[in-house]
């Protein structure tokens, strides 16, 4: 049973992975396109919006999404009550949006936000039609069907994007491309997993699932405010230029981490909540977790602050490079913050979702406090409330997830001290080297020798230094 339970959830990580990595790649591809054909204002405009979208759809299941998915069992009355509570929220955020539109436009003192919140809203119906089937999907740990569906949304909302930009559409290309995304994911779900049942709107024999749902909920809402901080706060006080400079080079700074980790937390908090009474599996799992992502993410984030100087007018264009230390900087932070989303799946999948709630509220007390001070020296002031505030997040929230799982932080400790030490380490290298290589200039082929000498650096390091580590990844995909 353990065998066959291991091959399933490394199935579930190669499926969701590779076709993943198949429809991001085309995603990357169009998103660098896109990016030299609009402004830095048209990503603020998006970055405005979508604060203002995120916050309704934080409430559009109350969490029944994910009660879904972790409940040992869940009958068929249970999942028609779900769905038509679903309904109700769902199309309720949509009317939202369209009345309230106007005031995020006023807040923001961006007339053109009124437009694009109302069409925005259209994402509301289309996302209340698979949430519940894409639950399904994901408690089956049949990530097989949720790969191909996922990566068959990617494609073409990258493509009418990237021709909606180069026509010069501006923003709505970006506004097609999210909508495109939410409607292929429609269809593909239902047409998988049809509920096939009609919406029962009743509260009774729910209180279990619906108790979960409200935490998960309220770890939603923080998060959000956490999480969005920086735009709302930033884009208040610097402008839609200012935060659209910032916006994106956040978004180039977490591409190895929203397009790795999303994959990692889906996976793995069905699959913790498959083996949730076995606490040391839980453990072991978690520990082993921590080691991949710090052996994938440390050297990721920190080759890509030390090639930034080549990366950014080499691949964005000469008009970004005042992107740089913002980029840098960010990816200094964002080590920390790949490590720190493992541990929500987990304490989720025990049943914990109070404490994952309450480190979030710890990580928005202490980022807000950072942002309002950093805010006022500009946009380096803001990645710097990253770079200083992050740091005292990561150390008390890590503690407290490692304690509720039982976990050692010395244990813990070891698993990211390689990692850290040989990604500094060659993030040194590539920095001399890049110096060495002055007379180059900034081009292609110095960008292409930067990268691949850090990765033959610390990939020397991994196999010289870390082969259990090898062998023990290797064991893994084998079984």
């Amino acid at each position: 049973m353990a065998t066959s339970y291991s091959q399933q959830v490394v199935r579930s990580f190669l499926w969701q992975g590779g076709a993943q990595t198949v429809g991001q790649t085309v995603s990357w591809l169009a998103t660098i396109v896109v990016i030299r054909f609009l402004s830095p204002a048209d990503y603020g405009l998006m970055a405005m919006a979508n604060v203002f979208l995120g916050f309704f759809f934080l409430f559009a299941d109350l969490g029944f999404g994910a009660a879904t998915i972790q409940a040992s069992t869940l009958e068929r009355d249970a999942i028609r009550r779900m769905f038509g509570i679903v309904l109700i929220t769902h199309f309720g955020g949509c009317a939202l949006m369209l009345v309230m539109a106007p005031l995020a436009a006023d807040f923001f003192h961006e007339p053109r936000l009124a437009l694009v919140i109302r069409v925005l809203s259209l994402n509301f119906l289309l996302v209340a039609a698979y949430t519940l089937p894409q639950a399904q999907v994901v408690r089956e740990m049949d990530f097989r069907t949720k790969a191909r569906i996922d990566m068959l949304a990617v494609v073409p909302a990258a493509v009418i994007a990237l021709a909606l930009a180069v026509a010069g559409f501006g923003v709505w290309a970006l506004v097609a491309g999210g909508t495109i995304t939410h409607a292929v994911k429609a269809i593909g779900y239902n047409l998988v997993r049809p509920l096939s049942l009609t919406p029962l709107l009743s509260w009774d024999a729910m209180s279990g699932l619906a108790q979960f749902g409200a935490l998960v909920t309220l770890d939603r809402l923080l998060f959000f405010m956490y999480g969005q901080a920086d735009i709302v706060i930033g884009g208040r006080v610097l402008g839609k230029e200012a935060i659209g400079l910032y916006a994106v080079a956040l978004s180039l700074a977490v591409i190895p981490m929203e397009k790795i980790l999303p994959v990692i937390t889906q996976v793995a908090f069905a699959a913790f909540s498959r083996i949730q009474a076995d606490v040391e599996r839980v453990r072991r799992n978690v520990l082993r977790a921590v080691q991949l992502i710090s052996l994938a993410c440390f050297p990721a984030f920190l080759g890509m602050a030390a090639v930034a100087g080549d990366l950014i007018p080499v691949v964005l264009g000469p008009q970004w490079v005042g992107m740089i230390l913002p980029f840098q900087l960010l990816c200094l932070t964002l080590p920390l913050k790949a490590v720190n989303t493992l541990f929500a799946p987990a304490i989720l999948a025990v049943g914990h979702a109070g404490l994952n709630a309450a480190n979030t509220a710890v990580a928005l007390v202490i980022m807000t406090a950072g942002i309002l001070v950093g805010v006022q020296y500009g946009v380096i002031g803001l990645c710097l409330a990253w770079v200083i505030a992050y740091p005292i997040v990561f150390l008390v929230t890590s503690w407290r997830s490692l304690r509720i799982l039982g976990i050692p932080y010395s244990d813990f400790l070891s698993r990211c001290a390689f990692p850290t030490a040989a990604s500094i380490v060659m993030a040194a290298g590539v920095l001399a080297l890049r110096a060495a290589l002055a007379p180059l200039g900034v081009s292609a082929i110095r960008l292409a020798l930067l990268v691949t000498a850090g990765a033959v650096m610390y990939g020397g390091f991994v196999l010289l230094l870390q082969r259990p580590a090898v062998r023990d990844l290797v064991a893994v995909v084998r079984n």
